[in-house]
Formats: structure tokens, sequence, C-alpha cells
């Protein structure tokens, strides 16, 4: 895998502080409590995440940045396709009913964090991916926004900071 760009509120990445996600995730956005995030890495634009912040004015135009160099040869469950998304909650999903389940039951459908855990170090959602995820119905990745890796493991071989970093807007 590339090189991750992190981008903090609270300051350098330490394996002594990530918390492996639980199972307790948020249905229909697909989002942990616990893990760690990150976009590849573009020395121009910052990343899909940065870009993300700015076009949306989330959060910027600086960032307190730190580049993540995962080490090598990890399994990685890829999310490339809508198919893909499906397999993978398929495979290691259940339905949380803790909201009732309003709407359609595949909505309700979510990740069981620690499960995938057990075979994989992260979950990497393509920009490709994301295309095809980020509105689909009755599944979606709605709340992951762009290209991103949510690790479930502690797998960096370095972590450099980058400090305080301004990127080039991405003009679409």
């Amino acid at each position: 895998m590339k090189k991750q760009l992190f981008v903090s509120r609270s300051g350098r990445p330490e394996e002594s502080f990530f918390v492996e996600p639980s199972r307790h995730a948020a249905p229909v956005i697909h989002k942990p409590e616990g893990g760690l995030w990150t976009s590849t890495y573009n020395p121009v634009y910052g990343s899909a995440w940065v870009q993300w912040c700015l076009q949306e004015e989330f959060d910027g135009p600086e960032f307190d940045c730190y580049l993540l160099t995962p080490e090598q040869d990890l399994p990685i469950l890829v999310i490339d396709s809508y198919a893909e998304l499906v397999s993978a909650l398929q495979q290691f999903g259940y339905v949380d009913d803790r909201f009732g389940n309003i709407g359609h039951p595949d909505m309700w459908r979510t990740f069981d964090w620690p499960k995938i855990g057990q075979r994989f170090a992260a979950v990497h959602l393509t920009e490709k991916g994301n295309g095809e995820v980020h509105h689909s119905f009755p599944i979606s990745l709605y709340g992951w926004d762009c290209e991103s890796t949510c690790w479930l493991k502690w797998s960096f071989a370095d972590i450099e900071e980058l400090g305080k970093k301004k990127f080039k807007v991405l003009d679409y």
C-alpha cells in the first residue's frame, strides 16, 4: 500500500493511543468506534480526505500532517465496487437492530469490525469504490466521503511529521 496521510487535530499518531475498532459501528455509514483513518498521500493535493475537507469547507486551509508508511504485504480488505461492498458485508457483517430497522433491512447491515480485524489490517475504499458506494442503495458507505483507509490494527513501519501544510485545491 502507498504512503498514507494522517491529518490530526490531536498530535502525532502513536501506537500506544491506538484503539482497535469495536463491534458497535454506525449503521448506514459503516464507521467504527476506534481505528485510525488515512487517505493516500499526494504531495501537491494532500489526499482525497484533504480535498474533501477543502471542498466542503469542513477543515483547513492548513492541516497538521503525518506521513504514514504501512508495513509491507499487509492483508487489506479492498472495496473497489458495490459488489465488493455487498460481499464484504455478507462475510463480515451483521444486522444492527439498535435503531429499529426502519426502512430497507439491508440499510442496517453493518461491519463487524473485530471480525474483519481477525483477517485484515485495514479496510481500503478506493476512489472508484467510493464513486460506486457513496450514494448506493440499499447499502452505501455514504459517510466515508472519499478514498480512504480505516486501519483496524497498528500497521506502520514509519511515521514522518510533515508539520502544518496547505495544499493546492483540486479543480474538478
